[in-house]
């Protein structure tokens, strides 16, 4: 083969590597331009439809900081970046602040609540106890009859709300009256009048003694009893 003829060959051969480099250039040119998405416009939006929007593209969700806002609810994004309509590459993060929403609370109505369902109320909004007092009131037992700050007026999370609990009504006490020698008859309309009640009645012979008097009561003469005790007796038969 002449030396013009391998001239040639040589010629052709780079000229192949060469076309087959651009065209390698050109095609990886296509594939990372093919890669890069539009950043889609986030603020304003809830983080749920936030997510959704940035998978459909590729592109990842970063909370970079949460915040109070007033202006803006709670779980809804604030700013963003890179900004709405910047191009980046499929994969790569999109960072948020996310709203945490207002710091003012209103206080919440507690009155006539229950104490166990206050409580889980004021955690709920983020406030807490105060001081708590219990007073006898005719309100039901455990349930919330005053508070301070009163409902609807707008604090600061974390402040705390004092609570005023009822006792239930307060129980009158009694002295244990004597009963001996007395008829049951009239033990009965005297524990009616002091709200107690007659409870067992024992029955026995006693020599001298008319039936139907008492001759043994419990609790005895000067015990304290509360309303609704019941006062047990024994009666001549």
């Amino acid at each position: 083969m002449t030396k013009s003829s391998w001239g040639r060959l040589l010629f052709i051969f780079f000229g192949l590597i060469v076309l087959g480099l651009s065209s390698a250039f050109l095609s990886l040119r296509f594939f990372i331009k093919g890669t890069e998405v539009t950043v889609p416009a986030l603020e304003g939006q809830n983080i749920v439809d936030a997510l959704e929007k940035l998978n459909q593209l590729n592109l990842r969700l970063e909370i970079e900081e949460q915040e109070f806002n007033a202006g803006v609810p709670s779980h809804y994004i604030i700013a963003q970046h890179p900004p709405a309509g910047s191009t980046i590459k499929a994969g790569r993060k999109v960072r948020i602040i996310l709203s945490r929403g207002s710091q003012l609370v209103k206080i919440p109505t507690l009155l006539r609540t229950a104490w166990h369902q206050a409580q889980s109320v004021l955690h709920k909004e983020g406030l807490g106890i105060g001081t708590l007092a219990r007073v006898y009131n005719y309100a039901p037992s455990q349930e919330i009859i005053g508070q301070s700050p009163p409902a609807g007026f707008g604090v600061k999370r974390g402040t705390k709300v004092n609570l005023l609990v009822s006792k239930g009504p307060m129980t009158e006490n009694y002295l244990m009256p004597d009963f001996i020698g007395q008829q049951v008859d009239s033990v009965t309309r005297r524990l009616k009048i002091m709200n107690a009640s007659l409870g067992k009645v024992g029955q026995i012979i006693y020599q001298g003694i008319s039936p139907g008097i008492v001759i043994d009561q419990s609790p005895p003469s000067g015990f304290r009893i509360q309303q609704g005790n019941l006062v047990d007796v024994t009666v001549s038969q």
